[in-house]
C-alpha cells in the first residue's frame, strides 16, 4: 500500500491536482518529523504518520511539537511548525479543502524566508564569539612558544576549547536545503542504511546477533534513526553480540540498579541531583565553604524551602538557606564541577527542539554529574556534554543513556586527563603531527613554519569527535561509522570483565583473532600486524589527517599565520561529508602503514 496517495484516489484514473497536493503534504510531514510515512515498529496509533498527525493538530499542541524531529539542526521551532501546519491543509481529507500549489508556495515562501531571517541573526551574534575562538588560538600557540609555564600553557588549552564550542552548528533553510534534506533522508542511502527489517533481520530466534554483516552494512550507509540508540549499545561495548536476548535483558535491569544507587548516592550529598532541576552558579569553595549568593539560593531552593536535607555520610550539612562546611575532599572536588556542568548543559545543542524541555537539560545534567562523580580520576571536562548529548536523545531511559556515555569514555577518557605538565589529547597530536609528517610533508613543513608544529588548532576535533565539524545528523552518521570500521569483538569483554579479556588474551597467543567479527580498521590493524603491546591509533586521527589533506592545498597557499589556519578549518563546519571523510581516513591509514614500514 501507498501511503502517499489519498484515500479516493482509483488506479484506473490519472492522478488530480489535488492527489499531488495530497502526496506533496505527506512528503512535508516526512521531511519535518523524519520518520517514514508507515511504520510497524511504532505504537499501534502512531504507525501511520498521516493520521497520528491528524489526532495531534485536532487535539493538545504540544502533543504536535513532540512529532517534530527531536535530532534536526536545521529546523527553528516556528518554522517547523508552520511547514508542519502547511502539510495538515495539503492532507485534508476533502480534496476540495486542499489548498492549490500556488497557494502553498505563497504560505511556504513567507516560514522559509521568516526562518533565514532568524538564522542570520544569530550567525551575527555567533560571529563575534567565532573571532574569539581565532584570537585565543593565536594566544594559546604564543604562551607554547614564548617558553610559559606548560601549567599555563595546558590553561590556555582548555580556554581555547571552551571558547571552540560556542560555534552554532544551524545551517540556513531554504528551498534547494528541503530538496538536499529530501534527497538525505530518502535517496541517498537507499538500500544502505541498516533500516529496521535488517537489523531484526540479524538476530537469530536465542538473540546471537550476526556482527560482522551488521558492521558491513552501517560502513555502506549508517543506521537509521529509530534503532541507532540500540545499535549502538553493541558497537560501544555495552552488549556481547555472542549473548541472548535474557542474557542482555538481565545485563540493562543491573545496570540500571547501579546507576539508580550512584545517583541516589549524589543526590543525599547534593539533592539538585534527580530533582528535575540543575545548577549554573557555584555552590561551595575550594575550601568547602558554602557561597550564600542569591542566583545559588534560588537555583537550589526554588520554592524558598529546605531544598538540601542533612547528610551524614557525606561530611555536608545543609541549612535552610543552603550548604555549609563540607569536609570530604571528594565531595568537594565534585561539587565544584557541578556549576560548570550546568553551564555547558545550557549551551549544548541549544538549537534542538529536544532541549527546549526543561526535564531533557536536567536529565543530561544528572548524567554528567553522576559520571564526574564515579570518575575521580577525569572527573568532568568541558566537551563532555557534546558527546553525551546524543545519548540521551537516542535512548529514553537515563540509565542506559548513561551506560552508553560511559562506555564512550572508556576510549576517550586519555583525552580529558590532565596533569599539571601536559593535558591528555597532547598524545593524539603528536601522533596527528608524525601521521601529517610521512602522507604529507610538504604541510607538516609550513605547518611548523607558522608555529602550529603541535597541531592545536586540531584540539577541539579530537575531544568532540567532529561534533562541531559536521551537522549534528553527519556527525551521528560519522560516529557509528567509526566505531563500525574500529569494532572488537573483544570489546564487552574487556570492559565488562577485563581479567577474563587479558587471560583469552593470554591463552590465545599466537591464535589469530577472528578477522570476520572485526571492523575494516581493526582488520587493517591486524593484517599488518600491530604489536600486543601497542595500543593501534584510532581512526579519529587519520580522519583529521584526511581533513588536513584536503584543504592541503589551501592551507599551503592562504595560511600566513596560525590564525588564517583556525580560519580556514573553521570554514569546513557543516561542510564536511562523514563518509568522504571516514574512506579518506582509511585510504591514509593503509598509506600511513605503508610507508612506516619502509622507514
Amino acid at each position: 500500500m501507498d501511503y502517499h496517495t489519498t484515500p479516493e484516489f482509483d488506479p484506473l484514473n490519472n492522478l488530480t491536482s489535488a492527489d499531488n497536493v495530497y502526496g506533496f503534504g505527506v512528503i512535508l510531514l516526512e521531511i519535518v518529523t523524519n520518520k517514514p510515512v508507515f511504520d510497524d515498529n511504532r505504537p499501534k496509533n502512531e504507525r501511520n504518520l498521516v493520521e497520528w498527525v491528524k489526532t495531534a493538530i485536532s487535539g493538545d499542541q504540544s502533543k504536535l511539537e513532540q512529532i517534530i524531529d527531536p535530532m534536526s539542526a536545521l529546523w527553528v521551532k516556528e518554522s517547523a511548525m508552520g511547514v508542519l501546519a502547511l502539510s495538515s491543509k495539503c492532507i485534508e481529507e476533502d480534496p476540495n479543502h486542499r489548498p492549490s500549489m500556488s497557494k502553498i508556495l505563497k504560505e511556504l515562501a513567507p516560514i522559509v524566508e521568516e526562518h533565514s531571517i532568524r538564522v542570520k541573526e544569530f550567525l551575527e551574534k555567533e560571529r563575534q564569539e567565532e573571532i574569539q575562538v581565532q584570537m585565543d588560538a593565536v594566544i594559546c600557540e604564543i604562551l607554547l612558544r614564548n617558553g610559559s609555564e606548560f601549567s599555563t600553557a595546558s590553561s590556555a588549552i582548555k580556554s581555547f576549547a571552551i571558547l571552540s564550542q560556542r560555534q552554532s552548528n544551524l545551517r540556513e533553510f531554504t528551498f534547494s536545503e528541503l530538496k538536499a534534506a529530501t534527497k538525505n533522508f530518502r535517496l541517498e542511502r537507499s538500500g544502505k542504511t541498516l533500516s529496521v527489517r535488517k537489523w531484526q533481520a540479524a538476530f537469530t530466534p536465542e538473540g546471537y546477533l550476526d556482527i560482522s554483516k551488521t558492521l558491513s552494512r552501517i560502513h555502506r550507509g549508517g543506521v537509521h534513526p529509530s534503532i541507532r540508540g540500540e545499535v549502538w549499545e553493541f558497537l560501544l561495548g555495552c552488549y556481547d553480540p555472542q549473548s541472548t536476548f535474557e542474557e542482555r535483558e538481565q545485563i540493562r535491569q543491573r545496570r540500571r540498579m547501579q546507576y539508580a544507587r550512584w545517583k541516589e548516592e549524589c543526590g543525599q550529598m547534593f539533592p539538585v541531583v534527580g530533582s528535575g532541576r540543575f545548577i549554573t552558579a557555584p555552590v561551595i569553595t575550594e575550601d568547602g565553604q558554602p557561597i550564600q549568593d542569591p542566583l545559588v539560593l534560588l537555583e537550589t531552593n526554588p520554592d524558598k524551602g529546605q531544598a538540601l536535607p542533612p547528610d551524614d555520610n557525606g561530611g555536608a550539612i545543609v541549612g535552610g538557606n543552603g550548604l555549609e562546611t563540607v569536609k570530604d575532599k571528594k565531595a568537594i572536588q565534585w561539587m565544584l564541577t557541578l556549576h560548570q556542568i550546568g553551564l555547558d548543559v545550557v549551551r549544548t545543542d541549544r538549537t534542538l527542539v529536544f532541549y527546549e524541555k526543561q526535564e531533557n537539560l536536567s536529565k543530561l545534567w544528572d548524567i554528567l554529574a553522576v559520571y564526574a562523580w564515579i570518575d575521580t580520576d577525569v572527573g568532568y571536562c568541558q566537551g563532555m556534554s557534546d558527546l553525551c548529548s546524543p545519548m540521551i536523545i537516542l535512548l529514553e531511559d537515563e540509565a542506559d543513556a548513561f551506560w552508553c556515555f560511559e562506555r564512550l569514555m572508556r576510549r576517550l577518557r586519555g583525552n580529558f586527563r590532565c596533569t599539571d605538565s601536559s593535558v591528555g589529547v597532547e598524545a593524539q597530536l603528536s601522533n596527528l603531527a608524525a601521521i601529517t609528517q610521512v602522507i604529507d610533508p610538504k604541510l607538516h613543513q609550513h605547518l611548523e613554519t607558522l608555529g602550529g608544529g603541535d597541531y592545536l588548532f586540531a584540539f577541539r576535533m579530537l575531544m568532540v569527535l567532529f561534533r562541531r565539524e559536521f551537522s549534528f545528523g553527519d556527525s551521528l552518521y560519522l560516529w557509528e561509522m567509526m566505531w563500525a570500521l574500529e569494532y572488537d569483538p573483544d570489546l564487552f569483554l574487556l570492559y565488562e570483565e577485563p581479567e577474563s579479556a587479558s587471560e583469552k588474551a593470554e591463552g590465545s597467543k599466537g591464535k589469530a583473532k577472528s578477522r570476520r567479527q572485526c571492523g575494516k580498521y581493526e582488520r587493517e590493524n591486524m593484517k599488518n600486524g600491530a604489536k600486543n603491546s601497542e595500543a593501534p591509533l584510532p581512526i579519529s586521527i587519520f580522519l583529521v589527517a584526511s581533513v588536513l589533506k584536503d584543504k592541503s592545498t589551501k592551507l599551503l597557499q592562504e595560511a600566513r599565520g596560525l590564525d588564517d589556519v583556525v580560519k580556514i578549518l573553521n570554514d569546513i563546519t557543516g561542510n564536511l561529508d562523514a563518509r568522504k571523510a571516514c574512506t579518506g581516513a582509511m585510504k591514509l591509514h593503509k598509506k600511513y602503514l605503508k610507508k612506516a614500514k619502509k622507514t
